[in-house]
């Protein structure tokens, strides 16, 4: 069986560039984003420390370090929500209204679709996108740095990134070695990703088999006759 392993690599890619314009867009609008100022200044903060780090491993402190990525977590809540609200209406709603694909899957020619290559239900399809596109582990995030403390967020921050690199890690690992390419998300969710032309195929079997169906129906009608 014929897998579109790569093709589904590339397609990601195409998604997350997609949903990074898109989400730029938004997270520039003032009063959905009103600490974006606040939070290009962290994140300059941010690249300036661990440049500085990785010049001169001497000065890493943890305690900065720390103080340095909660305020940018902190003001950056808005963006994340925001990237969050994209990546969940492309990949979960674009993606059923547009029957399995996103625009990466339509670039390469490749679909979502049920066991039976059929196109999957709303369900399906809110599984699979809820556990490979980090939509919850982002979720928990989100929440965390909304009611926690310094401490508190980052050590319940360790484990959800443990989780959600669990999920990425196995179901990277299964596309590769599983002779039909399903993912952990794949198997959960009860899909596989095919190529265009085999669902096409499978259509045309359906309906072939439709016809011949309705064929034979006519035809014991008229002996009947």
């Amino acid at each position: 069986m014929k897998k579109p392993t790569l093709r589904r690599i590339g397609a990601y890619i195409v998604d997350m560039m997609v949903i990074t314009i898109i989400s730029s867009m938004f997270i520039r609008i003032e009063f959905l984003n009103p600490k974006y100022d606040e939070y290009q200044k962290a994140y300059n903060e941010y690249v300036d420390f661990t440049t500085e780090v990785m010049n001169n491993p001497d000065k890493l402190n943890d305690n900065n370090l720390n103080d340095i990525s909660y305020n940018l977590s902190k003001t950056g809540l808005a963006t994340n929500v925001i990237t969050l609200v994209v990546t969940a209406l492309y990949f979960i709603g674009f993606q059923y209204i547009n029957r399995g694909q996103t625009l990466g899957k339509k670039l390469f020619k490749i679909k979502v679709v049920d066991s039976e290559n059929r196109r999957p239900r709303f369900c399906q399809i809110l599984i699979r996108s809820l556990l490979i596109n980090s939509i919850v582990t982002n979720t928990i995030f989100v929440v965390m740095i909304s009611s926690l403390s310094k401490n508190a967020y980052f050590a319940g921050s360790q484990y959800v990134q443990l989780v959600d690199m669990a999920i990425m890690a196995s179901s990277f690992i299964l596309i590769m070695f599983r002779e039909d390419g399903k993912g952990l998300h794949d198997m959960i969710a009860g899909t596989k990703v095919v190529f265009e032309s085999e669902e096409n195929e499978e259509n045309n079997k359906v309906k072939e088999a439709k016809v011949v169906k309705t064929t034979k129906k006519l035809n014991n009608k008229k002996e009947d006759k």
